[in-house]
């Protein structure tokens, strides 16, 4: 081998240095440079792969305790909110033959009606009131429609549901034992919907990994309601880097056959003051039956028009109210399933006085024909 060939990179193994150790003192000391500067070469090539692969396989940067205190720290300010949104969904109606007139031919098994509407929800702690305006909507069948406006609330233990269509306004009161599920269900939607809610429901967290594109992935449990009422689920959170939910798999195991699952995509994220909400997203919630038609509750885009924390007391009775008024037809079914009381009846002294009468003719009734009886014994005898 030539001198000059012992300089070459690929002449640089140790095999390629001992023969140059043959020759003159300035030719190995260049091969005893080149042997170090390759050496080094390979070292730090051959560090830099495996940092890169450690990376990759990091523990995540927070642990599953510190993750679940820190969601439901984000999640505490949230209390007592006013969230306005532009909604764009579907609804599908299964028409009732009841709804008809007999003469009318028989009803679609199903109706699906697409809308536009703004809607508001307020809550505050476990009460809820939300006020839906329709903005356009289209049905598949002609003459379904749902109503122009509602508003639900259950606001003091009692619960009122207003929704009018054209001229007709109809109020459907309730009690909470009866209705409390439903306003439960209007703000997990909402929260939910909006990321941060996730940690008024979260339970555990299970396993916390690294995701792509510096996003983390979470394995936990929910809890919706309270003791005893409680129902409990599984949950996939995917969150940004800065730990806020771009997306929410919820799937609650009623039983062997019924499922209730939430599936929430968020898109846009915004922040009021230092809090983080979504903008933007989609909301599907539903419950899966075994061998049955998915009964689907929600299934809209939104897009967060505003968030208001700290709802004054003057501003929250203001927006709760809804005053009975004489136009509305009224719908109680705790009257109509009560027995009858005087002091729910304007007639009731009229129906009194006809019940005394009756009564008296029935006696007198009563009496002459024993009186004829009596009588006709005599006579016989």
């Amino acid at each position: 081998m030539r001198n000059n060939d012992c300089l070459k990179p690929e002449n640089a193994p140790l095999a390629s240095f001992l023969e140059c150790g043959r020759m003159g003192t300035v030719a190995l000391g260049r091969c005893v440079m080149r042997y170090l500067v390759s050496t080094l070469v390979l070292l730090v090539l051959g560090g830099s792969v495996v940092f890169a692969d450690a990376e990759d396989s990091a523990a995540p940067l927070i642990s599953p305790n510190e993750l679940l205190r820190l969601l439901k720290d984000r999640a505490e300010p949230f209390d007592n909110i006013e969230i306005v949104w532009d909604i764009s969904g579907k609804e599908e109606i299964v028409p009732s033959f009841s709804m008809r007139d007999p003469s009318e031919p028989a009803p679609p098994s199903l109706v699906t009606i697409r809308y536009r509407q703004s809607k508001t929800v307020m809550i505050r702690g476990n009460e809820v009131t939300f006020e839906k305006k329709i903005l356009s909507q289209e049905s598949t069948h002609e003459g379904y429609s749902i109503s122009d406006y509602q508003k639900w609330g259950n606001v003091r233990g009692h619960v009122r549901d207003l929704a009018s269509a054209g001229d007709e306004r109809l109020m459907e009161l309730g009690n909470l034992s009866t209705n409390e599920s439903v306003g439960k269900l209007y703000a997990r939607e909402a929260l939910l919907g909006l990321g941060f809610g996730i940690g008024r429901y979260i339970k555990t967290i299970d396993s916390v990994s690294n995701g792509e594109d510096g996003e983390i992935l979470v394995r936990g449990t929910v809890a919706f309601g309270q003791e005893p009422k409680v129902t409990e689920g599984d949950c996939v959170l995917r969150l940004r880097d800065d730990f806020f939910p771009i997306e929410i798999h919820i799937e609650c195991k009623r039983n062997e056959n019924l499922s209730e699952i939430y599936d929430i995509q968020i898109g846009e994220v915004g922040n009021y003051g230092k809090h983080l909400y979504g903008k933007s997203g989609k909301i599907v919630s539903k419950e899966v039956r075994s061998g049955l038609r998915d009964k689907v509750f929600a299934s809209y885009t939104y897009e967060t028009k505003s968030v208001r924390l700290g709802i004054s007391n003057d501003e929250y009775s203001k927006f709760v109210d809804m005053p009975i008024t004489p136009d509305m037809v009224i719908i109680d079914p705790e009257q109509i399933l009560a027995p009858w009381q005087p002091d729910r009846d304007k007639y009731w002294m009229l129906r009194l006085l006809f019940f005394i009468v009756g009564t008296v003719m029935i006696i007198i009734g009563i009496l002459s024909l024993m009186h004829k009886i009596h009588n006709s014994k005599k006579e016989k005898l």
